[in-house]
């Protein structure tokens, strides 16, 4: 009898073991039109031929791989300029995603902007919390979800946006955001009715909203994030960021993910399900490096090289024209006045009041004539992104402080001016600082645009790094702000104008 009952329970465990699910899901973010690979500290990352040979890897040796984007792919470089979103679809129908939720990039040229990308992938499109009745194209292009088959078993997934989309992006005055918490609910009930019990949401809101979704929706099985640019997990290279967490996090019974950014990184996540749809273990979680130990897809790269031949044309068209020329010279740099307007101006959206720009990010002045493409990227060749950061008036004034302390004198925005004394102590240099005529008060709260390099504390601007209020990567590139101004302004006269005075 013990023996009968201990086959019986024997097989009571294959039959367990036989409803088990393993689920791989492969992710990217933020890719922001990088079509070509990026550089981190002189050695290359990313590229679309890279990671599509990194998901073709993954699926051959993964089982049930599910290849989510977690939105912002368009954006960032000269391809977008260009091809406005559809060199981004081409790429991405290549590589095979599965599904893509929609990021607040994908409104920069507005909801007819986005339409030609819908019309053009294959792959389900998946937001939530917005109301696309008011654009019937994009209402039948659109979803709030989608159940997906992936192996014997339905995934579903739920896309969501970040409810700041009616300030940082142009969503048009026919789309209405809905309430984020009750388009996630509504979901999850819609899915769970369709007799689904494995739950993904993938999400354009930022690491930091995933986790209190992931508190206040426990049915959720995994968030596969984007918008903030987290780096999670740790790897150690040079240039890499600091992890912002473990890869994953788990909150509750919730596991959240996300990539870092530009498909520098790919995200593994592999999970096995038991019978109940409940996660039972985590089998496998890395971000891996796409760097050059992957061959590019012959395929892809034969793709990537024909859009290129454009983007080389570009730089040799003309943007403006100066007759005096613009020099990156002296104390106050007419460069430097220039793209902090540039800066300010592309901005306004997010009611920036000053634009900070490090001297040392002008790395050239540009001769009179003609202003082409070319020229411009060679005054701004980092590829920076525009950083939109809340400082009290104590942080704005330390920040100036460490320029002066460190003689990188900070190029501001037109409306703002300061004063320095260099023969004064470290510490106490900046006598006099203003906005509109009026002294900074310690107190009081600015919006400050700065690029990339500078909000994440380079060149020493530590203040800028940890500011605990508002911040935003606008994922717009600093030269594409230069280029507009000066396309809006074709004869481009830059005057010196008291914004920064230095006694020494």
């Amino acid at each position: 009898m013990k023996r009968l009952i201990c086959l019986s329970g024997f097989a009571l465990c294959l039959s367990t073991l036989s409803q088990a699910f393993t689920l791989t899901l492969f992710h990217v973010n933020d890719t922001h039109s990088r079509v070509e690979p990026a550089m981190v500290s002189g050695k290359p990352f990313g590229g679309m031929a890279r990671l599509s040979t990194l998901a073709q890897n993954v699926r051959k040796s993964e089982p049930n791989v599910l290849f989510l984007h977690a939105g912002d792919a368009f954006q960032g470089t000269l391809y977008y300029n260009v091809y406005k979103g559809t060199a981004d679809g081409l790429l991405l129908s290549m590589l095979g995603i599965d599904a893509m939720a929609l990021g607040n990039h994908e409104f920069d040229d507005g909801p007819e902007g986005l339409m030609p990308f819908t019309r053009q992938v294959g792959f389900p499109i998946l937001c939530a919390n917005i109301d696309f009745t008011g654009e019937p194209g994009l209402d039948q292009r659109v979803e709030p979800w989608r159940i997906i088959k992936v192996g014997r078993e339905r995934i579903g997934v739920i896309g969501v946006m970040t409810p700041d989309l009616p300030f940082i992006a142009s969503m048009g005055p026919n789309l209405k955001m809905t309430d984020l918490d009750a388009a996630v609910r509504d979901s999850i009930a819609a899915i769970k009715k369709e007799k689904v019990n494995k739950i993904i949401l993938l999400s354009h809101v930022g690491f930091e909203l995933d986790q209190e979704l992931a508190a206040r929706h426990p049915e959720l099985d995994i968030i596969v994030g984007g918008h903030s640019h987290s780096f999670l997990g740790k790897i150690d290279l040079p240039g890499f960021p600091p992890p912002m967490g473990p890869y994953p996090v788990k909150i509750g019974k919730t596991y959240v993910v996300q990539a870092w950014e530009w498909a520098k990184v790919a995200g593994l996540f592999q999970v096995e399900f038991d019978r109940k749809g409940q996660i039972s273990r985590v089998r496998k979680a890395q971000t891996i490096p796409v760097d050059e130990s992957i061959k590019p897809d012959p395929k892809v790269e034969a793709v990537v090289l024909a859009l290129q031949k454009p983007i080389l044309a570009l730089q040799n068209q003309p943007v403006g024209n100066t007759t005096a020329g613009i020099t990156r010279d002296g104390v106050e740099k007419p460069m430097g006045n220039l793209i902090a307007d540039a800066q300010l101006a592309a901005t306004q959206l997010q009611k920036t009041v000053i634009a900070l720009m490090n001297p040392g990010g002008i790395r050239a002045s540009i001769e009179p004539g003609p202003i082409t493409y070319g020229e411009v990227i060679s005054v701004q060749p980092f590829n920076n992104t525009l950083v939109v950061v809340e400082l009290t008036g104590a942080e704005l004034l330390r920040t100036l402080e460490i320029g002066a302390e460190a003689n990188r004198l900070l190029q501001v925005s037109r409306g703002f001016a300061y004063e320095v004394d260099l023969t004064k102590p470290a510490g106490s240099r900046v006598t006099r600082a203003t906005l509109g005529g009026t002294p900074i008060s310690p107190t009081a709260t600015y919006r400050v645009v700065v690029n990339s390099f500078l909000s994440k504390g380079g060149d020493n601007f530590t203040p800028l790094r940890d500011a605990k209020g508002f911040r935003l990567d606008t994922g717009n590139l600093d030269v594409d702000a230069l280029i507009a101004l000066i396309k809006a302004n074709p004869d481009v006269a830059v005057s010196l104008e008291g914004r920064l005075k230095v006694k020494s």
